[in-house]
């Protein structure tokens, strides 16, 4: 047994020393399935995958990764050609393409990166974040043009920006969940205050803030309403509070008795 290891690893360290590997031994070729002939395929000495030489040099001149180029559809190798193999089944200007494509493959990679930091800066600075691309609506389907709608911070779904504002205004909630569904499930992502606000006028953001304000005195255990006719003042009362000095309407009221104070009257 330790003679078989030793002598795996002699083969293994002599592998590395060669500038390229050929197939001792007739080999299947792992893209085109063809039977290759002794020396006349690619081992490739990170991963040992067996290729036919014209199926590994047209892997390379279409492609900008020297990642092994073992189909995907199976599982997908982590193994990379040593530069040493290229240059040997490259010619110096198809070396030249191979190297121009993988600096453009990394730019474009860079690029992406640097989108989606200038998204999160500007997710994290701006009041509202606005769509930088078009996108079609998924409430009144839309095309929404660049910047006219916006991107929940939650859940980064995006809406038109009217569609948006008839959502809140016509929600009945005051934590007013993302309407869109993913696979037939609900977005859980709750709409967040900042966005409310400053995607709503004055008047309307007046209005969601009386509904916030009724809804919290109605699930409140010790919510005390002014008793004033029409009046919207309110508080949340401790046990020894007896008396509420109403801010709104200025009246006096008798916790107790929940009722205006007699010299309000």
């Amino acid at each position: 047994m330790a003679s078989s290891t030793g002598s795996q690893y002699e083969q293994l360290l002599e592998m590395n020393k060669r500038s390229l590997n050929f197939n001792a031994e007739p080999s299947l070729c792992q893209l085109c399935d063809k039977l290759i002939k002794p020396r006349l395929g690619i081992v490739l000495v990170n991963c040992l995958h067996t290729f036919c030489i014209c199926c590994l040099k047209i892997s390379l001149l279409r492609g900008s990764t020297v990642r092994c180029p073992f189909p995907k559809g199976r599982y997908e190798c982590v193994g990379i050609l040593e530069q040493r193999e290229i240059d040997m089944l490259l010619s110096p200007q198809e070396c030249t393409g191979f190297m121009s494509r993988q600096i453009g493959a990394l730019q474009e990679a860079t690029e992406s990166i640097q989108m989606q930091l200038d998204l999160l800066k500007i997710a994290t600075e701006a009041s509202v974040v606005l769509n930088p691309e078009t996108f079609e609506c998924p409430i009144c389907m839309d095309t929404c043009q660049a910047y006219k709608g916006v991107i929940l911070t939650e859940c980064f779904h995006c809406l038109c920006c009217e569609c948006l504002v008839k959502l809140i205004n016509l929600a009945e909630d005051v934590d007013i969940k993302c309407p869109i569904k993913d696979s037939n499930r609900s977005c859980e992502s709750v709409i967040q205050h900042l966005d409310i606000k400053n995607l709503l006028n004055a008047e309307e953001y007046n209005c969601y803030l009386e509904r916030s304000l009724k809804k919290a005195e109605l699930s409140a255990d010790n919510a005390f309403h002014c008793k004033t006719p029409d009046c919207a003042g309110w508080c949340l009362v401790e046990d020894n509070v007896t008396v509420f000095h109403c801010p709104v309407c200025k009246a006096q009221n008798c916790v107790p008795c929940e009722a205006l104070c007699v010299s309000a009257v």
